[in-house]
């Protein structure tokens, strides 16, 4: 759901609203848990920046305010992993993975 209050049939007013998503089955085979936890968080993502572009297609034919998609993840085996390499390059590579920019 969008629209909190209905103002009129042809106004409503939009609230800040929380899309849940969590992806709990996987088809590949993987053989790490890590590239597992890589996989989910990119599909994640793309859910997330389909709704994205909906949602932008939407405010701007209605001339409201961009809005934003904040992704968190609390993914310890990513953080131990990103600890653990040695290289800037390759910390930057698996940021850039989780950032996905």
């Amino acid at each position: 759901i969008l629209t909190n209050k209905s103002i009129s049939k042809s106004e409503f007013t939009i609230y800040n609203n929380i899309i849940y998503y969590l992806l709990t089955k996987n088809k590949r085979v993987t053989r790490s848990i890590l590239a597992l936890e890589v996989y989910n968080i990119v599909n994640g993502i793309n859910l997330s920046y389909t709704i994205l572009i909906t949602l932008k297609k939407i405010t701007n034919r209605i001339s409201l305010l961009l809005i934003l998609i904040v992704i968190y993840t609390d993914s310890y085996s990513l953080y131990k992993y990103l600890i653990k390499l040695r290289t800037i390059k390759k910390k930057r590579l698996i940021i850039n993975i989780i950032v996905l920019k």
